[in-house]
């Protein structure tokens, strides 16, 4: 608008209808339109600006208040509480240990001369001694590369002397029938 108005006040001057006075004083409007129009802008891309932070902010924020929340990072059963509800906690401190009790694992010590009859995959039988008349199925999945002593909690005095072989047996849990720390009798045929 203060544009226009220049323009029809110009040609006037030009033709000699206007007065310089005249001419000044839309000029000057003009000028100050121009520059409040430049302010505008200004104002518009710093609240613009503002405008992104803010969404940022808000982002982090939502992004923290879901990490609040302890989500476990598989599924399983909780063995161990560490905290209590409501309890602070510190970043990184584990709140409970869980254990996927879908399926176990059970660790033998056999001796060499036992150890060279078994391979990785061989079928084994766990019978969990709770008078149960079938023992449950399992695999063997890894065997020790080095000879070890017998550990302590092995049953008898004369075969914690011995060198033997880490065995370890998987064995499918449905229905979650063996508990951790569970004694077994495991048969390798």
């Amino acid at each position: 608008l203060a544009g226009k108005e220049f323009d029809r006040i110009n040609s006037l001057v030009q033709t000699g209808a206007a007065n310089q006075q005249q001419y000044d004083k839309t000029k000057n409007i003009l000028d100050q339109s121009r520059l409040a129009k430049k302010a505008a802008a200004a104002a518009l891309d710093a609240a613009a600006a503002d405008l992104e932070k803010i969404d940022s902010d808000i982002a982090l924020l939502h992004k923290q208040l879901a990490d609040c929340r302890p989500i476990a990072p598989s599924g399983g059963t909780v063995v161990t509480k560490y905290v209590e509800g409501g309890e602070l906690t510190s970043v990184g401190k584990p709140l409970v240990k869980m254990a996927r009790l879908d399926t176990v694992w059970v660790k033998i010590y056999l001796p060499s001369s036992d150890l060279t009859r078994i391979k990785l995959g061989d079928m084994a039988s766990i019978d969990p001694e709770d008078g149960r008349t079938t023992p449950l199925p399992g695999a063997v999945t890894w065997i020790s590369p080095e000879a070890e002593f017998t550990p302590k909690n092995v049953q008898t005095k004369e075969a914690r002397a011995d060198l033997v072989y880490a065995v370890k047996v998987t064995i499918p849990n449905e229905g979650e029938q063996l508990k951790i720390g569970m004694p077994v009798v495991v048969t390798i045929p």
